[in-house]
């Protein structure tokens, strides 16, 4: 019987998949992209930018240039997809742009939302949360396509990497407060592969 959890799965997800068409798949990987090299050379620049602007070899001016350095490859990639979203758009390869962007859309909702109910189950603000994980009609399969969507991550994730690696960009020293916020994501990380293969388990003694 479909319940208050299964209306929030679609009218959430459904508003994932029409922001993406909206948005358009090259607007929205690009967009991810900068995300990635912001981040790169933020890390490999950004103190030597802020010691350079600042003239202060200190902890926080290496933090401001790193987030000078972020926000400004962020904001140049942002721009130039918006521009080649718009040139696409007024071209026959606007429907495919389009289309792409809804699949892409539904997936980002499955995997966040899907993860959102993952940790709800595990880590339940109220008793009554689990049973009604339990009884929705959608909640399963969402579960079952974020975890199929981790595992596509975890396989491409280490290619990506390697790529990255292969362009040999060298970081400076990076700030102490920069490194505490990598531990803590890494911690973060572990606590969350540990959700899954726990989720996984449980999803597939359910199924049988």
């Amino acid at each position: 019987m479909v319940n208050a959890l299964d209306i929030a799965l679609v009218i959430l997800i459904g508003w994932s998949t029409y922001k993406g068409w909206k948005t358009g798949l090259v607007q929205a990987l690009l967009r991810l992209a900068g995300l990635v090299f912001a981040y790169i050379l933020a890390l490999a620049y950004g103190q030597a930018l802020g010691e350079g602007l600042l003239g202060d070899d200190s902890t926080l001016f290496g933090i401001i240039g790193i987030i000078i350095v972020f926000l400004c490859v962020v904001f140049a990639v942002h721009y130039a997809a918006r521009f080649l979203k718009v040139f696409l758009r007024a071209t026959p390869l606007g429907i495919v742009d389009a289309a792409g962007g809804s699949i892409l859309g539904l997936a980002q909702g499955v995997l966040a939302f899907g993860l959102l109910i993952l940790l709800a189950y595990s880590y339940p603000l109220h008793n009554e949360i689990p049973e009604q994980i339990e009884n929705s009609v959608l909640a399963g399969p969402v579960q079952q396509g974020a975890l199929a969507l981790v595992d596509a991550i975890e396989t491409v994730f280490p290619r990506v990497k390697s790529a990255v690696e292969d362009l040999d960009i060298r970081s400076s020293d990076v700030p102490e407060v920069v490194k505490t916020l990598k531990t803590g994501a890494d911690d973060a990380r572990q606590k969350l592969d540990k959700i899954v293969k726990e989720s996984k388990q449980r999803l597939d003694d359910v199924s049988k």
